[in-house]
């Protein structure tokens, strides 16, 4: 397995792990439809929030803005609103975007949350 694969799994269950040490409820991780894929989504406070997680090095030159630009954006929205009318959710949604700086070794790392990150 390559050592991005590797990283960007570590990251989601790290993600993972601080959504629910939160208080958020997990209820679906890569979640696929067509080509749509949401990499968390998750419940807290009768909101679905649906989560892009993005994992890189510390040493990496990172700019969430490139990384989750507007067509990555598009496509989240897309696979929210098919999620939505699958499940016939009534929750209010929002798009959340974390970000797992890992720190010289793979389970050293810090958390970003940027709940709203965008509509």
């Amino acid at each position: 397995m390559s050592e991005k694969i590797e990283l960007g799994r570590a990251g989601e269950q790290a993600a993972a792990n601080y959504l629910a040490e939160n208080n958020y409820t997990i209820i679906e991780r890569n979640w696929h439809f067509g080509r749509y894929e949401i990499d968390i989504i998750c419940k807290n406070n009768n909101v679905l929030a649906f989560v892009e997680v993005k994992s890189h090095h510390e040493n990496e030159c990172f700019d969430i803005r490139l990384m989750v630009n507007n067509e990555k954006q598009r496509k989240i929205k897309a696979g929210a609103n098919a999620y939505v009318k699958y499940t016939r959710s009534l929750c209010d949604v929002r798009f959340d975007i974390i970000v797992v700086t890992f720190i010289n070794k793979p389970r050293k790392y810090v958390i970003e949350h940027i709940p709203e990150a965008f509509y």
